[in-house]
């Protein structure tokens, strides 16, 4: 995605009044009655649509998203996945469904802020690495080619970590019956060893 920041010729820090007036000066180069095309107007609408809001901006600046309805469409669509994926298990009814999402959502968010924190360090690695560059113009864009993508990718991580903190609100206060499982689906067949008993009560 097209830096919005750079479609507007703004700085991160731009004040409101700024983005403002900044959609005001693209507006006279890229509409089409000017000389533009409606493909760059479009552009300049969407920049200025998401830098104007601020929760948006927000959310922008922190995770590279421009919906906050797209993050929560994806986060329903892949709880949904996973209730109906376990719906199709052995013994539903004698299983806690939304434990076991709630554990399934904890242990990605968990994997999610390791790979952050992995990638934060190997941020501070490139960054002190490039510092050594005294001269080379080359290598110094390289480092920070390497430094601009790993940014993306915790951008792109947060979005992820977003969907996935959605879920476990969607779950939040969620309950689910669970039967005791009858002695005919522990003891209806006869184990042949004690690990299979342990397996089947464990089942």
């Amino acid at each position: 995605m097209e830096d919005l920041y750079k479609i507007l010729e703004l700085k991160r820090s731009a004040t409101p009044e700024e983005v403002k007036a900044a959609y005001r000066k693209s507006c006279k180069v890229n509409h089409p009655d000017a000389g533009g095309s409606d493909e760059a107007m479009g552009r300049v609408n969407f920049a200025y649509a998401v830098l104007k809001d601020s929760t948006r901006r927000k959310l922008y600046d922190s995770t590279g998203a421009t919906d906050e309805n797209l993050i929560q469409k994806e986060a329903e669509n892949r709880l949904m996945q996973g209730f109906v994926e376990l719906l199709r298990g052995l013994r539903v009814e004698h299983r806690n469904i939304f434990k076991e999402l709630e554990l399934k959502v904890n242990a990605e968010l968990r994997q999610i802020d390791h790979k952050i924190n992995q990638t934060a360090a190997q941020i501070k690695k490139f960054a002190m690495l490039k510092r050594r560059v005294k001269r080379g113009d080359f290598f110094l864009g390289v480092f920070q080619g390497l430094i601009d993508g790993e940014r993306q990718k915790i951008k792109q991580l947060k979005v992820a970590k977003q969907i996935v903190v959605r879920m476990g609100e969607l779950l939040d206060g969620c309950e689910w019956e669970v039967d005791a499982a009858p002695a005919s689906d522990l003891w209806g067949k006869q184990p042949a060893t004690w690990q299979d008993i342990f397996r089947t009560n464990m089942t």
